[in-house]
């Protein structure tokens, strides 16, 4: 079967049909939210032991702030 013999069949089917089929092939392509959850969960438990570890410092709100302005002052935003 050929994607146009995919397509053509899903032209075929009712509204609803076709709603249901683009639901299952759109979360076909989804990631595992668990996975994605204990991902975040690794950056944010490394992120921290550098903080506790003096590794990296942290920044003010004024100077987080000024960087995240001067960055988007050299982009011409």
């Amino acid at each position: 079967m050929t994607v146009a013999d995919v397509i053509r069949a899903a032209m075929a089917l009712t509204p609803e049909e076709r709603s249901r089929v683009a639901d299952v092939l759109y979360d076909a392509d989804a990631p595992d939210q668990a996975e994605v959850d204990a991902a975040w969960a690794a950056v944010a438990a490394r992120r921290a032991e550098e903080l506790e570890s003096g590794e990296v410092t942290g920044l003010t709100r004024e100077e987080a702030d000024a960087y995240l302005d001067a960055r988007r002052a050299a982009r011409g935003a």
